[in-house]
């Protein structure tokens, strides 16, 4: 038996490519036509009253099943043009496939939508091959920028070591008797190249970090009281002059030592102290603290060091809380990429490059360990380095 929707194919008047105005018109007229025939029968043979009651049923199921037809007609011409959107969309046809639709309405919206598509289609083609043009380029400018950068940063050292070097031999006089005007201008020259070659080795580390290879190391047996005492004490006198408090709870027990190269974690934790000290104003204080955390982390001491669900290796973490400017909570996000500085820091009057978090996360990625930010705007920061036992 054949279903409807296969009935309605087969017949002659539902293949007309009519419109709806026109095929509502006709339905209307054989409705007329067939509810007066019917009307006329009825008062024939049944009194008024009866005839009027049975006209107004008739008339009724004949509305409902008109409506029904007309609704069920205009719904399989929508299934139809969906479906063949959807194959069109997918390249399953061709642009000029026809649809088997009753009404001209919905085949010209179905050229109209294919069209449509097709541009959609093109543009998108355009997009793409423009997208990965623009990208191929910005990975070669990158490539060459960053081959160009780390070549100037490595020339910088030559000259550098031979400024310093030469600094060296007229402090110790060995080139002749100096006054003190002149040793306070040789100690200004010697510092103003170690800070320049500090820079020159952050760029060149960070440039390693973005090619993504790794930082070289030198493994070794490692005290983390060492390493903090040293810190520490390179930032006293840089903290006092500006009126801080730098404070280093030293704990009483001893800690264990770990495998690293002791050189980069003493970087890592420099750059958290150095960043501390650059934002926090005057009269503030500065505080380091170190705590062993064993391979079960309890629920409160992961809360407490806000410690990242992934960490559950025993190791050390050492925390360095300040009472700075702080880092909007919108902008931790970015806090670790190359070069960048938070809002209200661009504020400030500070010499910083924005390089230091994003070799601090390296090194420390690199050793198996990670770094995270507690942050407050206008109250403070809390930096936790943590670096795993073995």
């Amino acid at each position: 038996m054949l279903s409807y929707l296969q009935l309605r194919r087969s017949m002659a008047f539902n293949r007309w490519n009519t419109s709806i105005r026109l095929r509502v018109m006709l339905e209307y007229v054989a409705f007329t036509t067939l509810v007066f025939f019917f009307a006329s029968v009825i008062v024939y043979y049944f009194d008024f009253w009866t005839a009027v009651a049975i006209d107004y049923l008739f008339i009724l199921v004949a509305v409902i099943i008109f409506g029904f037809y007309r609704t069920s007609v205009i719904n399989r011409d929508l299934l139809e043009l969906k479906r063949n959107l959807i194959k069109y969309k997918n390249n399953l046809l061709a642009q000029n496939s026809d649809l088997d639709v009753s009404t001209k309405e919905i085949n010209d919206l179905g050229d109209e939508l294919k069209g449509f598509i097709l541009q959609l289609q093109t543009c998108e083609r355009k997009k793409r091959i423009t997208d990965q043009a623009h990208a191929q380029y910005n990975d070669e400018m990158t490539t060459i920028l960053s081959h160009f950068m780390y070549y100037i940063s490595h020339v910088l050292r030559t000259p550098l070591n031979s400024i310093r070097w030469a600094v060296e031999l007229l402090k110790n006089e060995e080139a002749g008797d100096i006054t003190q005007a002149q040793r306070e201008l040789l100690d200004q020259l010697e510092n103003d190249s170690v800070k320049l070659a500090g820079v020159a080795t952050e760029l060149q580390d960070t440039l390693v970090v973005i090619r993504g290879k790794q930082i070289h190391a030198h493994p070794q047996v490692c005290h983390p009281l060492t390493i903090i005492d040293k810190v520490a004490g390179q930032w006293a006198v840089p903290a006092h002059r500006k009126n801080l408090q730098l404070v280093w709870d030293h704990p009483g027990e001893p800690m264990k030592t770990f495998t690293a190269d002791c050189q980069l974690i003493q970087r890592a934790l420099n750059f958290v102290v150095d960043n501390a000290v650059r934002y926090t104003p005057e009269g503030k204080t500065i505080a380091i603290t170190i705590t062993e955390i064993n391979q079960a982390i309890s629920p409160a001491q992961r809360k407490k060091m806000h410690i990242p669900p992934k960490l559950k290796k025993a190791g050390l973490v050492i925390a360095v809380v300040d009472q700075g400017i702080g880092i909007p909570k919108s902008e931790l996000g970015h806090v670790f990429d190359p070069f960048f500085r938070a809002s209200n820091a661009k504020d400030q009057w500070v010499d910083a490059k924005g390089l230091g978090l994003t070799l601090a996360r390296a090194i420390l990625h690199q050793h198996g360990g990670e770094i995270w930010l507690v942050s407050q705007k206008g109250k403070g920061t809390i930096a936790y380095l943590y670096i795993p036992k073995n």
